[in-house]
């Protein structure tokens, strides 16, 4: 496979100037371009790191053989499939994306499940053998009454875990693929009491695990990456007993190789097993068993992915590292993990790794601006009206993930430790969930089934209506009645003029993290300050679209609306705020503006 670079670099949004690119918004991407569905991306392979930008807020990014979807924060999906030019699918509500060679699979909010591609061995689950081009529902799910809450895809196969923990397969079992002992092209069920699955898309194997905390193994084994200890097909679920009274967080199953991230002293430690040279241990021989990666046993490895015969992890410091090859040969390989320079994220940011069949992707995560801002003013401290354990938070905040009082949060959360509500915080800010157990065990206690499923922006848009626990006023001023006010009134008139002005109030640790002009106004005034008036003289209208704006991130007119006048008073008014999310307001006003026919 060739590593060519392309050319016209900055012309295509890609750049390699690492010092250029941090305030922009966009993913790293290092291997085969071609099928990555944004236009003017350059196409071939390329063999370092490069930055695409894009205004989209990415959620999840998948690569196959023949695809790439990308999966936005609103739920819609962006994708290219044999062809030269991206489509957006026409999808409602997608949660998550699940990679197989040939095909993905898509899971929504209400636990419907869709799938595309090649479906040759009936991967696909739609009751046939036929190329599927567009998006269809696997009705197998809504016929029978039973809701998908996770999805995985391999090679020729599709895993699906019910809200039941029924385990459900569909595909090839040609290498004891799904573990049936026959293929089907509609999902059965292989095992009940199942709370993972784990797979990959290059994998002819995978793993699930039971809610007795076992874990079972299948499929193509030639490389040992099974780690029963023995090279062999297996054709259906074995015990692994290497895993027992470990606590295994994740495990990821690749072509030749796998590996697993065990908790050991607090901390996430990366085993592997498989072909040596790309599984890490920098050696030639089979790892039949699980064994720790030398060269990164000390550190605490939070994300890991594989591809075809390629392995990228990021650990608590987000550091990224990579080993074994972006490509079917063992050209241009790495025996041992190497780490990436010149991945440059803000820290505040939510990162997420993704790997593709011949490709890998560092990327903000979801709603990585309402995100950013918000672990911005957590990790400052500043306006922290509460305190648990030392640390400093926002109460509003946590009421609103929670729906709970404060005083209940903390009673909880202070049973934990501080490492422990730390990663707790981080999901309450930014919905980054580092340790899976962990946060479900905490979210089960406020009565949260699915924390993968109470989004950031939705309990922001609650908070937003909640007008009782605002803390901060801002005046409107009404430029007509201004002007015929006499500057020679006495205070007594001005304060009962000032009592009839219209109000729009907030919580003031969003205007802070999303406005650096409040931000500074806070840092240097608290006491005190919990009303100004507008000096922009915009009307009541456009302020409280941009208040709703800062929760929200989405600009949204009425019917009553003038576009004209409210959209040009909007830019003006996201200057003299400094909103932090500059670009991202630019462009839903652009595209309103196209949308209502405006033209400056």
């Amino acid at each position: 496979m060739s590593y060519s670079k392309p050319t016209n670099k900055q012309d295509h949004g890609v750049s390699q100037n690492n010092n250029d690119i941090q305030e922009k918004e966009g993913f790293y991407v290092n291997g085969k371009l071609t099928y990555i569905p944004l236009e003017r991306t350059p196409k071939g392979t390329i063999n370092s790191p490069y930055f695409i930008t894009t205004d989209l807020d990415i959620q999840q990014i998948v690569s196959g053989y023949y695809y790439c979807c990308l999966l936005t924060r609103d739920g819609n999906m962006i994708s290219q499939y044999l062809s030269d030019k991206p489509v957006k699918q026409q999808t409602s509500g997608i949660v998550q994306l699940a990679p197989g060679s040939y095909h993905w699979l898509c899971l929504s909010y209400e636990g419907k499940v869709y799938s595309m591609g090649k479906n040759q061995n009936g991967e696909c689950g739609v009751g046939n053998h036929e190329k599927q081009t567009n998006l269809v529902e696997i009705n197998f799910f809504s016929k029978n009454d039973k809701t998908v809450r996770f999805i995985s895809a391999g090679y020729s196969q599709s895993y699906f875990l019910t809200t039941e923990n029924e385990l459900y397969v569909c595909g090839s079992n040609s290498s004891g693929n799904i573990g049936l002992g026959f293929s089907t092209n509609k999902p059965s069920l292989l095992k009940r009491d199942v709370l993972d699955v784990f797979c990959s898309q290059e994998s002819e194997a995978f793993m699930f695990r039971t809610i007795n905390n076992q874990i079972y193994g299948s499929g193509k084994n030639g490389s040992g990456k099974l780690g029963i200890g023995r090279k062999e097909t297996i054709y259906t679920p074995t015990l692994i007993n290497f895993f027992d009274q470990k606590e295994v967080v994740k495990i990821v199953i690749a072509y030749q190789h796998s590996v697993a991230l065990i908790r050991e002293n607090g901390k996430n430690i990366a085993y592997s097993c498989g072909i040596g040279i790309v599984s890490g241990h920098g050696s030639n021989k089979n790892y039949i068993e699980f064994t720790k990666i030398p060269k990164l046993q000390k550190n605490n490895i939070l994300q890991i992915e594989c591809g075809y015969n390629h392995t990228l992890a990021m650990d608590d410091q987000s550091q990224f590292y990579f080993w074994g090859s972006i490509g079917i040969t063992v050209n241009h390989i790495h025996t041992l993990p190497k780490k990436i320079m010149g991945i440059n994220f803000p820290i505040t940011e939510s990162i997420a790794i993704g790997c593709g069949s011949f490709n890998y992707f560092i990327y903000p995560s979801s709603h990585t601006n309402m995100a950013r801002d918000l672990m911005k003013i957590y990790l400052s401290g500043e306006l922290c009206d509460g305190n648990i354990k030392g640390i400093k938070v926002h109460k509003q905040m946590l009421n609103c993930r929670t729906s709970s009082h404060f005083e209940d949060i903390k009673k909880i959360l202070e049973s934990y430790k501080v490492e422990e509500i730390k990663m707790f915080l981080k999901w309450v800010y930014s919905d980054t969930i580092e340790d899976h157990k962990l946060i479900f065990s905490i979210c089960e206690k406020f009565n949260i089934e699915n924390p993968k499923k109470r989004h950031l922006i939705d309990d922001l848009t609650t908070l937003y209506k909640d007008s009782k626990s605002k803390d901060f006023t801002i005046l409107v001023s009404d430029e007509d009645q201004s002007s015929e006010v006499d500057e020679e009134e006495d205070e007594d008139e001005d304060e009962d003029e000032d009592e009839e002005q219209d109000e729009v109030h907030a919580h003031k640790f969003i205007l802070a993290a999303r406005s650096e002009l409040y931000y500074h106004m806070f840092e240097s005034v608290t006491e005190g300050m919990d009303r100004i008036p507008d000096y922009t003289q915009r009307s009541l209208e456009t302020l409280e679209i941009l208040m709703k704006y800062l929760y929200t991130g989405k600009i949204e007119l009425s019917a009553d609306s003038e576009p004209d006048i409210v959209l040009n008073e909007l830019s003006d008014a996201h200057e003299y705020y400094q909103l932090t999310t500059s670009t991202q307001f630019i462009s839903q006003l652009n595209g309103l503006r196209k949308k209502y026919n405006i033209f400056n």
